[in-house]
């Protein structure tokens, strides 16, 4: 249905015009400001010398680039990373599902990771439902975590470990 292809210049404009349009983007991924062109290839060409950080595409079958994933701060050490993902179109048809499937594959499968977490912002009960029934769970509340249109707001903590992402994988089948 889709794949994840690592994030390159390819992919910096399209990634632009979805923020740039999109209040509720902005809002979800915690961006403070309406990107500039320049500003959002600065931002991406920094991210990708991160050696912290992978970066991609979501990309469907027939090639039409839709959203974007990665993990950060990835400690193998400590086996866990930061996950983040979201879609600019396509909303609703099992895109995002997918990616995600496919990201935590990697981290676990791929890096050998055993933890993966996310922070949800205030209001995106969306997301909170749709990372529930992914497998993850709840941990806590980051108060005061980040500020919108002036004002500090809480952000959810979430986490899956691998047992959990696996075990619900084998009940899918194939």
């Amino acid at each position: 249905m889709v794949r994840l292809e690592p994030m390159d210049e390819r992919h910096f404009d399209q990634t632009f015009k979805w923020l740039a349009v999109s209040a509720d983007l902005r809002a979800q991924t915690d961006t403070m400001d309406v990107p500039t062109p320049g500003g959002n290839r600065c931002y991406w060409r920094r991210n990708l010398l991160d050696k912290s950080r992978e970066d991609y595409a979501i990309v469907t079958e027939d090639g039409r680039h839709v959203g974007n994933c990665g993990l950060n701060r990835i400690d193998r050490q400590r086996s866990k990373a930061e996950m983040w993902i979201y879609l600019g179109q396509d909303y609703g048809t099992g895109t995002g599902g997918a990616a995600l499937r496919l990201l935590l594959d990697h981290a676990f499968d791929g890096l050998g990771l055993g933890r993966v977490s996310l922070r949800v912002v205030e209001g995106n009960h969306r997301a909170v439902a749709f990372y529930l029934r992914a497998g993850f769970k709840i941990e806590g509340c980051a108060r005061a975590d980040t500020v919108r249109d002036g004002r500090s707001i809480d952000s959810t903590l979430m986490s899956i470990l691998k047992h959990e992402h696996c075990g619900k994988r084998k009940g899918r089948g194939p």
